[in-house]
């Protein structure tokens, strides 16, 4: 199967689990929409990966959101192989399931 259809049978396989679950996913539509890539994936992939890692950062900074935004502020401007090390890496996976 060439990359191109089964991208397409992904974007049919996607649909038809919302029929099944009887939910849609709005935001979900434009994107869907736009085409599926290898790019794409990979945003939803490294989203996923790096979750726990904000979720550790908005618990260290005491569930305050004020305080979270502040220190994601500060985060960005480390390089980026730092902050991914820090918010998406293997480590912090590994805390959280301690």
């Amino acid at each position: 199967m060439k990359k191109a259809e089964v991208f397409a049978q992904l974007t049919v396989d996607i649909r038809a689990l919302e029929r099944r679950q009887g939910v849609t996913y709005p935001l979900y539509e434009e994107w869907i929409a736009a085409g599926l890539n290898n790019a794409r994936l990979a945003s939803v992939a490294t989203y996923f990966e790096c979750v726990p890692g904000f979720m550790r950062l908005l618990h260290e900074q005491g569930d305050d959101l004020p305080r979270f935004y502040a220190a994601v502020r500060k985060l960005a401007e480390q390089p980026r192989a730092e902050r991914h090390a820090r918010l998406c890496g293997l480590e912090t996976t590994a805390r959280l399931t301690e």
